[in-house]
């Protein structure tokens, strides 16, 4: 009775131990021990663990498997994505939508806490095909996002490394037309001025300066026009720790062209 008795003490413990593995390797936005994945833990999975208690095989990857960088989403009409997870760093993302008409609102939210990343949201309510923005993701994370719009759509999603250099200049020149976001550009330490126009003049435009290692904003270089002028500027101090890349985020409805000099 006493062996009977320990043999089944120890079949118990190891059943418990194997239990506790396939808790641990559970996905990180599933439900620990729902192994059918049905959103809950009920006899089933019970059952599914006892059916196959002992089997052996080859371990197969648990959980949705991460796409590579760049992530790439597409639709129609309002809808949400799947999780995903992005690196920390500079991030760039890229919205196009048919028809051009159509206006567009990409909100990003933490997959796990449901707080709105603004960070990565983009809007654009004007006739363009396609708008872009450069934003900072401050830890490795697990995302979703929501798109709102009657159009068909795609999303991209690369990292910083993707955008590219503007070859060394004096006067630095950017242009483009709508929501974009500019290629990284070197700044030497110094007084600068950059100079904003806009077509139409009635056009508001908000351009934001990041660091385009960091993904900080460089609120000295950014500038805010709400009114009728065709032509914006400001003087702006690098300091010597602030010299390197920047990258600059344009958002407006109008063509517009950036000097820094």
């Amino acid at each position: 009775g006493r062996e009977t008795d320990h043999d089944e003490t120890m079949e118990e413990m190891r059943r418990l131990a194997v239990l506790s593995l396939l808790l641990a390797s559970a996905p990180s936005w599933g439900v620990l021990g729902d192994l059918d994945r049905d959103g809950d833990v009920d006899l089933r999975d019970f059952f599914i663990f006892s059916d196959n208690f002992g089997n052996t095989g080859e371990v197969e990857e648990c959980g949705d498997p991460i796409p590579s960088s760049p992530l790439t989403f597409s639709d129609d009409g309002t809808q949400t994505t799947g999780k995903f997870q992005l690196q920390a760093g500079l991030r760039v993302i890229r919205v196009s939508k048919t028809p051009s008409t159509e206006s567009i609102f990409v909100e990003m939210l933490d997959g796990v806490t449901g707080d709105r990343l603004s960070a990565g949201g983009i809007l654009d309510i004007d006739d363009k095909g396609e708008v872009s923005k450069s934003f900072q993701v401050e830890e490795t994370n697990t995302y979703v996002i929501n798109v709102d719009t009657g159009a068909e759509w795609t999303i991209t999603i690369d990292d910083g490394e993707a955008i590219p250099s503007i070859p060394a200049g004096n006067p630095v020149s950017l242009s483009g037309d709508g929501t974009q976001t500019t290629g990284k550009f070197t700044l030497e330490s110094g007084l600068r001025v950059i100079r904003v126009t806009k077509t139409p003049p009635s056009e508001s435009i908000f351009v934001t300066m990041l660091d385009a290692e960091t993904g900080d904003r460089f609120s000295a270089g950014s500038v805010l026009d709400i009114d009728d002028l065709a032509e914006v500027s400001k003087s702006f101090q690098v300091e010597d720790d602030e010299a390197g890349e920047y990258v600059v985020n344009v958002d407006t409805g109008g063509s517009w062209t950036i000097l820094i000099e």
